[in-house]
């Protein structure tokens, strides 16, 4: 006597797979120019987190291009718009002191 025995360990169902990709650009000027340190991943390169840098990062936001491309990377991944537009629509004369 055989016995045959099939496990599906698959469900029926499919899971969709989504990707995002996300990137953010910034300008680097001095300090004086920019107006604010350099941030990046959260820390800020104005000797209190990290070693004082001379250069600092243009932006209407805090700049910190590492947040800012995973952020945009998990929102096209929900086939949203990018962050600018979903949390403001920055102009010139724009001050945003709170970013999230």
């Amino acid at each position: 006597m055989q016995v045959k025995c099939v496990i599906n360990c698959l469900p029926d169902t499919t899971v969709a797979q989504r990707i995002g990709h996300g990137y953010d650009i910034h300008r680097i000027d001095t300090l004086e120019v920019a107006g604010q340190p350099l941030c990046i991943s959260g820390v800020k390169f104005d000797g209190t987190d990290a070693p004082a840098y001379e250069m600092g990062c243009v932006a209407h936001s805090d700049g910190d291009v590492v947040y800012h491309s995973v952020v945009d990377a998990i929102l096209g991944a929900l086939s949203m718009p990018d962050i600018g537009q979903v949390i403001f629509h920055f102009s010139s004369s724009t001050n945003v002191e709170l970013f999230f």
